[in-house]
């Protein structure tokens, strides 16, 4: 599925890093405020909603999206964690078909011989390749 930037920014509007903490992890066991138990090593996840960062000291594992703590923690696509976030804060996606690139008519360029013979006034006909076949030459 593709996600315009329109749709992206909705997305990523409702669904603060905040909330996804809240509904994707569980709170820490020292019930301390903004504290998670993190989904890489099972220590505690500290956010910041000043700076709006979710950190883990014990792995060094962070992120300030959404997106990223779903992908990291379900093993997902980006596709997946977006209609996964879409799904859960209630966003619905535009059905837009994915847009398809036209490939670009390549210039008819030309051999670099070609190219050679032009700049040198021969042509093709003027130059021959020797094979030799042990002591006799062949065209």
């Amino acid at each position: 599925m593709h996600f315009d930037e329109d749709t992206k920014r909705e997305i990523l509007e409702a669904a603060t890093l905040e909330q996804a903490l809240g509904r994707y992890l569980q709170p820490a066991p020292d019930h301390k405020r903004n504290h998670y138990v993190c989904p890489l090593c099972g220590k505690t996840l500290e956010y910041s909603p000043r700076k709006k960062v979710a950190k883990c000291f014990h792995c060094d594992w962070g992120t300030n999206s959404p997106v990223k703590l779903l992908m990291d923690q379900t093993k997902c696509t980006y596709q997946e964690a977006m209609q996964r976030l879409a799904d859960d804060f209630h966003v619905t996606i535009p059905e837009k078909p994915y847009p398809v690139k036209k490939p670009k008519a390549k210039p008819k360029v030309e051999a670099w011989y070609k190219q050679q013979l032009a700049a040198s006034a021969l042509d093709t006909s003027d130059v021959c390749a020797w094979r030799y076949d042990g002591e006799t030459r062949a065209t």
